[in-house]
């Protein structure tokens, strides 16, 4: 037996109060209003034709000053400046850009060309990243890196630029994002987007280059182009979309988000260099999945849906359908606005296959922080199996779900499932009591997963992969918003008691009453290793990010 000690990273995070109500009482269904019939307009069309129609100079000018062309005995394409130390500067592309090849040539915005060379990043082989660097006392602009706020398809004109393999001219191609995956393709893609109508498209030699919206922020690089010869759209923990999703896929062009840089790329490269405009502090490194998480990963992910709303943003769970009808448990207050205990306006339900539907009904709880959406669809969704068991203190746990973009330096809908363990209860109770205590919403689970805002609402599985709980909040200290490593929820076997009360009928509910099979060392080892492969606080983050990693937990594991 050996100790393993997990260290928990904490971050700043924003969790909505909840209103205490002492005990358990009936539960209110709230009526949705009628939803308004909205114009036959098809969103992406209309957002690539605004995007053909703007071409202003000032977007001209912006992929000109960072842009660079990467060439090589055996290859070439382009690359992003996007970072400074001294007289060097630091090109990112992608990996097959520069590949097969060892010595580089950067021409640079004003002509000039240099010699450079590649450097290990620590880029994971499953994501097409490079790094190469080149020294000048000249001066060129970088790319800005400054928060893009939340990238959601058709919402957003953005632009390619690269060299083209058959041109001396930078291209700047205008277009739309329409596609958007919530975890990387085998080779990090995440963001898709297509050119406008009657302009030139993404051609060899633009790997690598800038992806960058009209106001100059850099959102990422060019990888793949629009229907590939050899498509392989797999996601990074060995799954694959859908059919009808890999059908749209293959429209659009795709690139490397710069969070999935910033996440992969070795942290004193990233605190070494200066970067235009970025917030360090908030970047948090997670692992590539592989094996038995990736297997659990793929399964929790596929059950978990996003709920937006004009409050912001949660998640919840799959538990139960009735024809076409399924059942989504989350926390109440995603659904409800706690300031007025009114629901909340413009509720959405987006699923793993990137479908949006309107909630049919919205069932409340009163005494607990728990709510049912009830929505409809042909589509065929899995449903979550519920573990109805008390667990141990020690066990090891999984929450999942979608957290908020203002939570962590990503501008994506970023699918997140952290590993942590089961609190005992009564410590946590003893601990917890002049803060966030069991009391308010019914919380009766304490564990030590990484929670972000936006996660709210989201299952927490067990090893086997069945749902024994709800994620309803994150402990912060009293005075300021600072993560302290311990989350809170509501068991499973709380909602099983009421789940008549919020209108579920208990036969269609898959429900198993037994605590899962003991894991094996490899597979404990492996759930060790994607809980500690985060980025420790570093020399030049604040000091709230420090008092945030102040829990450290011992569980002797082997």
């Amino acid at each position: 037996m050996k100790n393993i000690n997990a260290i928990i990273i904490s971050a700043l995070q924003i969790t909505p109060s909840i209103t205490i109500l002492a005990g358990l009482e009936p539960v209110r269904s709230t009526p949705l209003d009628p939803i308004a019939q909205q114009p036959n307009i098809d969103p992406e069309q209309q957002m690539l034709d605004e995007a053909g129609a703007e071409s202003p100079a000032k977007v001209k000018q912006i992929a000109q000053d960072i842009t660079v062309r990467v060439t090589s005995a055996n290859n070439g394409g382009s690359g992003v400046l996007i970072a400074k130390k001294g007289n060097t500067y630091l090109v990112l592309t992608n990996a097959h850009v520069t590949r097969r090849s060892t010595q580089f040539e950067i021409q640079a915005p004003d002509g000039q060309k240099y010699t450079a060379k590649a450097i290990d990043g620590g880029f994971d082989r499953k994501y097409d990243l490079a790094l190469l660097e080149f020294t000048t006392p000249k001066q060129y602009q970088l790319a800005n890196l400054a928060n893009p706020g939340i990238l959601k398809p058709n919402d957003r004109n953005i632009y390619s630029a690269g060299f083209p393999f058959d041109s001396k001219d930078l291209r700047i191609s205008p277009g739309a994002i329409t596609q958007l995956s919530d975890i990387p393709f085998d080779n990090g893609t995440q963001i898709g987007y297509e050119i406008a109508k009657g302009e030139k498209g993404v051609r060899q030699g633009m790997s690598g280059g800038p992806i960058f919206d009209t106001s100059g922020v850099f959102l990422g690089i060019n990888t793949i182009g629009a229907a590939p010869i050899l498509p392989n759209y797999t996601y990074n923990d060995g799954s694959k979309p859908l059919a009808r999703l890999a059908a749209k896929y293959r429209n659009a062009n795709w690139g490397v988000p710069v969070y999935n840089f910033l996440v992969q790329v070795k942290p004193d490269l990233l605190y070494g260099y200066k970067f235009d405009g970025l917030a360090v502090g908030k970047i948090q490194r997670q692992a590539t999945l592989t094996g038995y998480m990736a297997k659990l990963n793929d399964t929790a992910r596929k059950q978990t849906v996003r709920i937006e709303n004009n409050l912001g943003n949660g998640s919840g769970v799959i538990i139960a359908r009735e024809g076409t009808s399924y059942y989504v448990l989350t926390a109440k207050h995603v659904v409800e606005n706690q300031k007025t205990q009114q629901l909340a306006n413009d509720i959405k339900i987006i699923t793993y296959d990137q479908d949006n539907y309107q909630p049919t009904s919205t069932v409340l709880a009163t005494g607990l922080d728990l709510a049912v959406v009830k929505f409809t669809s042909q589509s065929n969704y899995p449903i979550a199996q519920l573990g109805q068991y008390s667990p141990n203190t020690g066990d090891i746990i999984l929450a999942g779900g979608f957290p908020g973009r203002d939570k962590i330096s990503s501008p994506l809908w970023q699918w997140q499932l952290n590993p942590g363990y089961i609190y005992d209860p009564e410590q946590g109770k003893f601990e917890t009591q002049d803060r966030n205590s069991f009391a308010k919403g019914g919380y009766d689970l304490i564990y030590t997963s990484i929670s972000y805002g936006g996660m709210s609402g989201g299952p927490v599985f067990d090893t086997a992969g069945r749902v024994i709980g709800i994620h309803g909040q994150a402990e912060t200290t009293e005075k300021a918003e600072i993560l302290l490593g311990k989350s809170q929820g509501i068991s499973i076997q709380t909602f099983i008691g009421i789940a008549d009360k919020l209108k579920i009928k208990p036969q269609l509910l898959k429900i198993a009453n037994n605590q899962p099979a003991e894991l094996n060392v490899t597979t404990r080892r492996t759930i060790i290793t994607a809980m500690q492969n985060l980025t420790p606080p570093q020399p030049g983050d604040d000091g709230e990010r420090w008092l945030g990693t102040s829990l450290k937990i011992e569980y002797q594991l082997f």
